[in-house]
């Protein structure tokens, strides 16, 4: 008598194989994206200037030919076009959390119009308020939040001068930026407020959020809140207001940061700099995957950075769901994108490495079976990714342990952005795990925060670690720079490398400069009378055409930026900044957060005690770190340290003959701490 269960297990298998087969071989065929677009990105001129200079370099979809990208649309000129045309979708949204468990009802477009418009009613009517080229000009000194996206949003759509400053600042800088800045109306929360309080000159105050202790009336400065200034109450009959004429060339927002000799500048964004950027991320997409109103963005840890906003921008033009996060902890983190589930998502690079190491922490504790199946599974995605150009979605391993992960960021994100090019293990790391396109964009302030960003099925970043091509509102070209300390030549192969030039409609071709408030602007010292702007800043281009940021400080020609780049590397790293230091007497200083798991693993296994709160002083665990990137380095032929051998010499950690200056640190990396500064870069 015939086994009917086996019979009908053996068909089942055999009717699963052939339909897995069937996609699998199909998909195979076809890569997300053609290879010939991601081998070579940039179209390049024929010719060059000069000897000293390299080719011209454009996104492959601009032809040398053709005009810059400036806007999505003829008929949107401004950021006021932008925001008018979102309020006609009427799907703009801002999503808000009592809690990282709980959502509250969101604020809507008609919420967002009526809130802005009496914000814009409550502002003109303040008396004081500073004017510049005639348009009221107010600084935000806040977290990410309802009061920042609309304070944002109402500068933008009535024509208001916008300064954005960094919540995690320390107070000296903010008054510095107060003085160079000139603006008497800022908005901010009570924490901030109390330490304004100090601050020399007048200024009008306005406090967003409650507070147990009212900040008491100050005889210097107005105070105000920002709910009584958007309540309905306080405001007149709003029907007549409308937003008046901008021209594209006026001032949107300025932008504060402190130049290569330290010197603090604010360079001035326009509208049509800012249009550009937005409408040259919505032209790299493919229309497969195009940004939508039903699409939500989640913007993480800080609004005031340029990336952010552009990205805000973004949302706006598509009217999208809107969420923020406030927090640098990629654990609340995770909990507020399971909430909201979003599906573009803006991580800054600490939170993209600290997100990343949490998930790696949390598979390695898994039993040691499970670890070797989702090891399994995670090398068949990489295969898929790596060798065939695909994520592959369906499949066994997507159901059995992917599918799992990607529901922790809320199981819906198709894009994640992240700013830099120093994290390419960690973007293929996360690509494979959550099954999505990982951008790396970025830029100097002087170009709106934007200069390059990935294309859309360009997984070959560990291979080619850069920021991809350049933006289609732009082009790019090196040039010689050779000092004492640096040589960089855009003759060099495969790789020119030198300063970076930049040309195009991202570009800020001025500095504020108040003291002239009819006129606040000064032109760049910076750009050539031929529209190149020098950003003081090195890169080189890789062989598929995209650029890679290097960073600032070198040591014997080689940038610190690769040098931090490799040690992400090591299986002991989970984050590490890298920094020159003259005072010691080891010039490199190497700081780490440590892979608590990794480390704890390798002591045990040598009977050797392991805290990651006294990792700073474990001389064991330092010596296992230590000795790992020794090798890593040797292997990538980086030899200026006087390594002769791929084996560190013993108790190299007390040795002065050591090469580097290692520091454990059991503190992850966030913004205004020992070793980053308020803008997330190395002190």
């Amino acid at each position: 008598m015939p086994d009917f269960f086996l019979i009908f297990f053996t068909l089942f298998v055999v009717v699963l194989s052939i339909i897995y087969l069937g996609f699998f071989m199909s998909r195979n065929k076809m890569p997300d994206t053609h290879p010939l677009i991601t081998r070579e990105q940039s179209n390049v001129s024929k010719i060059r200037s000069s000897s000293s200079e390299s080719l011209i370099y454009r996104n492959r979809i601009v032809n040398l030919s053709d005009k810059l990208a400036s806007s999505f649309d003829p008929a949107v000129t401004t950021l006021s076009d932008l925001v008018s045309r979102s309020f006609d979708l009427n799907s703009l949204n801002f999503k808000l959390s009592e809690t990282d468990k709980k959502l509250s009802d969101p604020k809507t477009s008609s919420d967002i119009l009526t809130d802005s418009k009496n914000l814009y009613s409550s502002l003109i009517n303040i008396k004081n308020i500073s004017k510049f080229s005639s348009q009221i000009t107010i600084a935000i000194l806040l977290e990410p939040s309802y009061e920042w996206f609309i304070s944002y949003l109402t500068s933008i759509h009535y024509g208001f001068i916008f300064i954005p400053l960094q919540h995690s600042e320390s107070e000296t800088e903010i008054f510095l930026t107060l003085d160079h800045s000139k603006v008497n109306t800022i908005i901010t929360n009570h924490s901030w407020a109390k330490k304004l309080s100090k601050y020399s000159s007048p200024l009008n105050i306005i406090i967003t959020g409650e507070s147990d202790t009212p900040l008491a009336k100050h005889k210097s400065h107005s105070i105000t809140t920002f709910n009584d200034l958007v309540s309905p109450k306080n405001t007149p009959n709003l029907n007549h207001l409308s937003p008046q004429k901008i021209s594209p060339n006026q001032i949107a927002y300025v932008l504060y940061e402190r130049d290569y000799n330290n010197n603090l500048v604010g360079n001035v964004i326009s509208h049509s700099n800012s249009l550009s950027i937005a409408s040259s991320y919505h032209s790299i997409l493919p229309k497969n995957s195009q940004i939508s109103s039903k699409d939500t963005f989640f913007l993480a840890e800080s609004l005031a950075d340029p990336s952010a906003i552009n990205l805000l921008n973004l949302a706006i033009l598509f009217g999208s769901s809107i969420s923020v996060s406030q927090s640098d902890d990629s654990e609340i983190t995770i909990n507020q994108m399971y909430l909201y589930s979003p599906s573009i998502i803006y991580l800054p690079p600490l939170l993209l490495r600290d997100l990343a190491s949490l998930m790696r922490s949390n598979i390695y504790r898994m039993p040691t079976v499970e670890v070797k199946l989702f090891e399994m599974g995670y090398s068949f995605v990489s295969h898929c990714i790596l060798n065939r150009s695909f994520i592959p979605g369906f499949s066994f391993w997507d159901f059995a342990y992917f599918l799992h992960y990607r529901r922790t960021i809320g199981n819906n994100a198709k894009i994640i952005y992240t700013t830099g090019n120093d994290q390419p293990t960690t973007i293929s790391f996360l690509r494979t795990l959550f099954g999505c396109q990982i951008f790396s964009t970025g830029g100097p302030s002087s170009v709106a925060g934007a200069l390059c960003c990935n294309i859309y099925g360009d997984y070959q970043q560990e291979k080619y670690p850069g920021i991809g091509p350049p933006l289609p509102c732009c082009e790019i070209k090196l040039v010689e720079h050779n000092d004492n300390s640096i040589k960089l030549s855009p003759n060099e192969t495969p790789n020119p490398r030198g300063l970076i030039y930049v040309r195009g409609n991202n570009v800020s071709n001025s500095l504020w400069d108040p003291s002239t408030p009819d006129s606040p602007t000064l032109p760049s010292p910076n750009l050539s009378s031929d529209g190149w702007l020098n950003l003081n800043s090195y890169g080189q281009f890789l062989p598929n055409r995209t650029l890679q940021l290097l960073s600032r400080s070198f040591i014997n020609n080689v940038p610190t930026s690769t040098i931090q780049q490799l040690c992400l590397n090591s299986k002991y790293v989970a984050d590490a900044h890298v920094y020159l230091n003259p005072s010691s007497s080891k010039n490199l200083s190497i700081v780490v957060h440590p892979r608590s798991q990794a480390l704890y693993d390798s002591c045990k296994s040598s009977k050797m005690p392991y805290m990651l709160k006294n990792v700073a002083k474990n001389k064991f665990a330092i010596s296992l770190v230590h000795d790992d990137l020794w090798r890593i380095f040797v292997k990538n032929k980086i030899n200026f340290f006087l390594l002769d051998s791929e084996k560190s010499p013993p108790n190299n950690t007390d040795s002065n003959q050591s090469s580097f200056e290692l520091i454990l640190t059991p503190e992850r990396f966030k913004r205004s701490n020992e070793w980053i500064n308020s803008c997330g870069l190395p002190k």
